[in-house]
């Protein structure tokens, strides 16, 4: 299936995944995501909107990937909690208060959890204290 099919079908979804709107979740299939998010946004005119994919890896730890403001940027819209950058495991479990938190890389672009659930939770505690800096 085309990458932009697969995306759209989550990008539909995303209400229904979460009600704010502000996250995709792709369930069952991955795809390239970022030009399509990009031109999804636009197209709809709610640029800036997504602020985390989420997705399961191959080992089967659940994603949370940050989303850049624009295309081929480092930046993200929403980094991942910045106490949490950098730690894995059981330091990044203590901290964060997430008993299957996996990792968060250093520059808090991606994290990683056992559960979809606890990267939901890493996603919303993120944006919760992005908003208070």
């Amino acid at each position: 299936m085309p990458a932009r099919a697969v995306f759209k079908k989550y990008w539909d979804q995303r209400k229904d995944f979460h009600p704010s709107g502000e996250f995709i979740y792709f369930e069952d299939a991955f795809c390239p995501w970022k030009g399509n998010l990009f031109h999804f946004e636009e197209e709809e005119n709610c640029e800036g909107k997504i602020k985390f994919v989420f997705f399961k890896d191959n080992r089967g730890m659940f994603r949370a990937s940050t989303v850049p403001p624009k295309p081929n940027s480092f930046e993200q819209r929403v980094p991942l909690h910045k106490d949490w950058r950098g730690l894995k495991e059981v330091p990044l479990q203590e901290k964060s208060g997430i008993a299957d938190a996996s990792f968060v890389h250093a520059s808090g672009f991606i994290g990683g959890a056992w559960s979809l659930e606890s990267v939901l939770k890493m996603a919303l505690l993120s944006i919760e204290e992005f908003k208070l800096t």
